[in-house]
C-alpha cells in the first residue's frame, strides 16, 4: 500500500472513530453524518490517486446522493460518464439522480441513453422512463414505454397498472379498465387494483374480478 493510499484509510478511519464515539454519547444523527462525511472525503482522495476510475466517482457520488448533494452527485457522475460513456449503468445512476433532483428531462434523456446502450434489465429502465415521461404529461411517449415494458415482461401485474393509470389520463376508458383487469388477473392478492376500477366508476366489474378470485381460491 502507497502512502497515499494509506492516508486516504488513515482518513476514512479517524472519522469512523469520531462517528462511533457520538454515537456512543447518543448523537446517532451526528454519528451518520460524520461517517457519511468519511466516505466522500476518502472517496475524493481516492480520486486523486486513480482519476480515470469511473467507479470511485459512482462511489463518491452515492456518497454526496446521502449527504443530499445532488447537484455535486450528478456533476460527478457525469465526470464518470466522461471516463467510460459506453457504460450504461452510468446514465441509469445519473438518470436516477436527476429524477430526484426533479430534472426530469435530464433523466429522460438518460434513461434513453441506457436504453440505446442495451443496459442489463431494460425492463425496470423502460418503465421508469415511461414514469419520466408521464410526470412531464407526455402521455403517448409514457404509454409506449410501458408497452415496451409491457412486452419484455407480460407477467408484470406492475406495468398493467402503469398502463391502466396512464390510459385512464387519457380517457381511454375501455383500455384502463382491460389493464387493470390483467393486473387484477395476474396479483389478485393486491387490493389497489380493484380500486382503480372502483375509481373509474366500474364497480361490477371489480366486484366480478373479486369473486373469480374467490372462486378460484375455494374451489
Amino acid at each position: 500500500m502507497s502512502s497515499q493510499q494509506e492516508q486516504v484509510e488513515i482518513t476514512k478511519t479517524n472519522y469512523l472513530k469520531k462517528g462511533n464515539q457520538l454515537e456512543e454519547a447518543g448523537k446517532l444523527n451526528e454519528a451518520i453524518s460524520l461517517r457519511s462525511a468519511s466516505r466522500h472525503a476518502a472517496y475524493k482522495q481516492a480520486i486523486e490517486l486513480k482519476p480515470d476510475n469511473p467507479k470511485l466517482y459512482v462511489d463518491l457520488a452515492k456518497a454526496q446522493t446521502q449527504q443530499g448533494d445532488l447537484n455535486g452527485a450528478i456533476a460527478v457522475y457525469k465526470q464518470a460518464i466522461e471516463l467510460k460513456p459506453d457504460n450504461p449503468k452510468l446514465y441509469l445512476d445519473l438518470a436516477k439522480a436527476q429524477t430526484q433532483q426533479g430534472d426530469l428531462n435530464g433523466a429522460i434523456a438518460a434513461y434513453r441513453k441506457a436504453i440505446e446502450l442495451n443496459v442489463k434489465n431494460p425492463f425496470s429502465v423502460h418503465k421508469h422512463l415511461g414514469d419520466a415521461l408521464k410526470q412531464q404529461k407526455k402521455l403517448d411517449e409514457a404509454l409506449a414505454a410501458y408497452e415496451t415494458a409491457k412486452n419484455l415482461e407480460p407477467k408484470h401485474p406492475g406495468i398493467y397498472n402503469c398502463l391502466g393509470a396512464t390510459h385512464h389520463q387519457q380517457g381511454n376508458w375501455e383500455e384502463a379498465v382491460a389493464a387493470y383487469k390483467k393486473a387484477i388477473e395476474l396479483a389478485p392478492e393486491r387490493p389497489h387494483y380493484y380500486r382503480q376500477l372502483i375509481q373509474l366508476g366500474y364497480i361490477e366489474e371489480a366486484f366480478e374480478c373479486l369473486q373469480q378470485t374467490l372462486n378460484k381460491n375455494f374451489v
